[in-house]
């Protein structure tokens, strides 16, 4: 009887001959999500490595454009992110990071009308959305904790997930949610790496292979992996001076889980 392991071997070969079709990411995108906003009666393992394995078919089918994918972890613990055990353990013990609904999604993505506010983490002066979301994801997935260059401070508005500040005014990334939410949903976000440009498919598969084997070694992020940034809507970004209107969010439904 062939193990899990065979298995996702033999589907991996398969899918390195598969071609990419146009909209691709987007339906994978789309179907993770999915997956994360539902509680599957799939026991967690297996569900963790069915999805991070239909991700690593999007790389192996052959990168050919920027393209995205997810780290789901492959424990069934609902990590998101591929930290080692050190920065797991390092996490386990912050009382910021412990909670935060982005890291740790056992039972799908939360809603944000459901969780309780985070602490905000305020980045030096000129501080891009995409540096402070770069800067965090290393240090947490390479350290477990939060970047050096950053101090705690008080959670940002309902629904805020960016204040960019100004020349004088520090910028703020809200830790409750720093790669935002669905909109009407309230799903929150997990955490992306990238792939930029013309990336071969034996580079892609090594990048993938790298950061899902780096949960067990703990080692540094393979180079050509970069953080990805989510396109925030005007109503989760509060700018200096202006009135910031809170995103509509619909009431979670209600399940018989």
């Amino acid at each position: 009887m062939a193990s899990d392991d065979d298995i996702d071997r033999r589907l991996a070969d398969q899918m390195r001959e598969l071609p990419l079709p146009p909209g691709l990411e987007e339906r994978i995108a789309a179907a993770v999500h999915d997956q994360l906003k539902r509680r599957a009666a799939t026991p967690r393992r297996r569900r963790g490595r069915l999805l991070a394995l239909a991700i690593a078919g999007l790389i192996l089918a052959g990168a050919t454009t920027a393209t995205g994918f997810w780290i789901l972890g492959g424990d069934g613990d609902g990590s998101t992110v591929p930290a080692g055990p050190e920065a797991r353990a390092s996490i386990a013990e912050s009382g910021v990071l412990a909670r935060a609904a982005w890291l740790g999604q056992p039972g799908g993505s939360p809603h944000l009308q459901e969780t309780r506010p985070n602490r905000s983490l305020i980045y030096p002066l000129g501080t891009t959305y995409a540096s402070a979301l770069d800067r965090l994801l290393r240090s947490v997935v390479e350290r477990g904790l939060l970047p050096s260059d950053a101090t705690l401070g008080a959670p940002l508005a309902r629904g805020v997930v960016w204040a960019p500040g100004s020349a004088l005014v520090h910028p703020r990334l809200d830790l409750r949610a720093p790669w935002g939410y669905e909109v009407p949903a309230g799903l929150i976000r997990t955490p992306s790496f990238r792939l930029s440009g013309r990336v071969p498919a034996a580079e892609a598969s090594a990048i993938m292979s790298a950061l899902i084997g780096r949960r067990a070694t703990g080692n540094p992020l393979p180079k050509g992996a970069q953080v990805g940034v989510p396109k925030l809507l005007p109503c989760q970004v509060q700018r200096l001076g202006e009135r910031n209107l809170p995103c509509r969010l619909r009431p979670p439904a209600t399940t018989s889980d």
